[in-house]
């Protein structure tokens, strides 16, 4: 079953740093989904009512569970939008 490890809180306390030593330590069976890499690398967007990131960390999400992978979620996410995740 997969795990789901959600990593959130205030801009530059470390999230990113943890995020990716632990994706480096289990490289084959974690997906790292970054909120700013997707935000801002991705989708070119800023906050707003109509942000497609939520949308595309679902798509990510379903996906790295279909393929049986624990997920590391990063980013600066208020309580309501972990909340959207809760399905999983």
């Amino acid at each position: 079953m997969s795990q789901i490890i959600v990593l959130r809180g205030n801009s530059a306390s470390g999230k990113t740093s943890l995020a990716r030593a632990l994706k480096a330590a289990h490289p084959q069976t974690t997906f790292l989904i970054a909120q700013d890499t997707i935000k801002r690398e991705l989708l070119l967007e800023h906050e707003g009512l109509h942000s497609l990131t939520p949308k595309l960390i679902v798509t990510l999400m379903d996906w790295a569970l279909d393929h049986q992978l624990d997920i590391i979620l990063e980013g600066i996410y208020e309580q309501n939008t972990i909340e959207r995740f809760t399905p999983f």
